[in-house]
């Protein structure tokens, strides 16, 4: 580790490059391509009032809309950051960029803000990428970081959901919350041989982005049918952030 900082220090000495985020010039201290004052905002803001079930900023309510129709079947999601500003950059980059060196900085921040909760689960399931997208990506995003995070805690990484071969043709950002969730049901499936292993644990679902909570709902709702007496919750890189029923783009 100490020889991997040392090259690391060495490297911007030589080669001082500019920051992916904020194009500062990189100092010795800093990471390969983001400076440390940007990996620090990689956090959500000082004072800001989330949800208690899905993270979601607050304004004068003491829990969200969604949540108070119980939307969701985790029990609750906490995420690193706020899918705005550098923080929307910065997960732009790594996922559609192939900036797969970003994997050790988010599991950094997931585990120096939220190390407490990483620790409390028995398995982490993530929501990994079907193959066609982790062809065209080199890399699942999601697993990456996981693979990281449960290398620090100890915690098992079980696939126990997967993509099936069915796909919409259309962006998601194109469509709305009932046709989200929709496309979610029919696109996962559970691997049966994980029910008896999964029973009675405490699971973790791990996903970069939370917007609707659709994929997370399928997976959550997989789970829970398939397995007894299982706890849900889940983890999340960014939670996205809504403005009059809109989300800030």
């Amino acid at each position: 580790m100490k020889i991997k900082k040392v090259f690391r220090a060495l490297f911007n000495l030589l080669f001082p490059g500019k920051c992916d985020l904020c194009g500062a010039v990189l100092s010795t201290g800093d990471s390969i391509q983001i400076c440390a004052a940007c990996v620090n905002k990689l956090r959500m803001p000082d004072g800001e009032r989330l949800c208690p079930v899905c993270g979601h900023p607050l304004s004068a309510e003491s829990i969200c809309s969604s949540c108070t129709k119980g939307d969701f079947f985790f029990d609750i999601n906490k995420s690193i950051f706020l899918y705005t500003g550098i923080c929307r950059d910065f997960m732009h980059g790594y996922k559609f960029h192939k900036r797969k060196h970003y994997s050790k900085i988010c599991a950094a921040q997931a585990l120096a803000l939220h190390g407490g909760y990483l620790n409390s689960f028995d398995y982490y399931v993530p929501v990994t990428l079907p193959g066609s997208a982790l062809f065209e990506r080199d890399f699942c995003q999601v697993l990456e970081t996981v693979k990281k995070i449960s290398s620090s805690t100890g915690v098992r990484i079980i696939k126990a959901v997967k993509k099936k071969g069915y796909h919409s043709t259309r962006a998601q950002h194109l469509k709305n919350k009932i046709q989200r969730r929709s496309d979610a049901d029919e696109q996962y499936s559970f691997n049966k041989k994980y029910s008896g292993m999964l029973s009675g644990k405490k699971i973790l679902l791990i996903d970069d982005i939370l917007t609707t909570g659709a994929t997370l709902n399928a997976h959550a709702r997989l789970i829970r049918r398939y397995c007894n007496d299982v706890t849900v919750s889940a983890f999340t890189f960014a939670r996205t952030v809504r403005e009059e029923n809109k989300l800030v783009k």
